[in-house]
């Protein structure tokens, strides 16, 4: 993205056809500690990370209209409480994954904010406590197709 942002701004994901057929939707993740004593004098939680949002949109808005993309700022506090754009997005793959699905709308909601709260307190646990793999699987495809090279694969549910 060029603009405000600078040259080497980029997004954490972009989804087609999020909002509008054609279109693609800059969405950027930050996680954030409401508790931390920096924002002990914003008594609401809600309010820091509203304002984290439009931090992020100020930021990057500009360059993605440039662009011809939308831009989404997914906030979120460590303990998986999300803002307001947080919350559309997640009703909009709600709706999405419904009728792609045949299901409920009510059930993919509670699907989908739970599974956005859990990957949050997920990755937030794994920066406290570290992976629980003792070593990296790394191996050297040289035609794309040769796997015996790898050492092991760790497959988590």
């Amino acid at each position: 993205m060029t603009g405000t942002a600078g040259d080497g701004a980029r997004g954490d994901l972009s989804a087609h056809g999020l909002w509008k057929r054609g279109e693609t939707t800059v969405l950027d993740v930050k996680v954030m500690d409401t508790d931390a004593p920096s924002y002990q004098s914003t008594a609401d939680a809600k309010k820091v990370l509203e304002r984290a949002a439009r931090q992020k949109k100020a930021k990057y808005l500009e360059a993605c209209l440039e662009r011809r993309r939308s831009f989404m700022p997914l906030v979120y506090s460590v303990d998986g409480m999300a803002a307001k754009e947080a919350r559309a997005f997640e009703r909009r793959t709600a709706s999405l994954l419904a009728s792609k699905l045949n299901r409920r709308y009510s059930e993919m909601c509670g699907i989908v904010r739970s599974r956005m709260a859990l990957a949050v307190v997920r990755n937030n646990t794994l920066l406290l406590r570290g992976s629980r793999m003792t070593k990296a699987a790394t191996f050297q495809a040289t035609d794309g197709a040769d796997l015996s090279q790898m050492e092991r694969i760790n497959i988590r549910d």
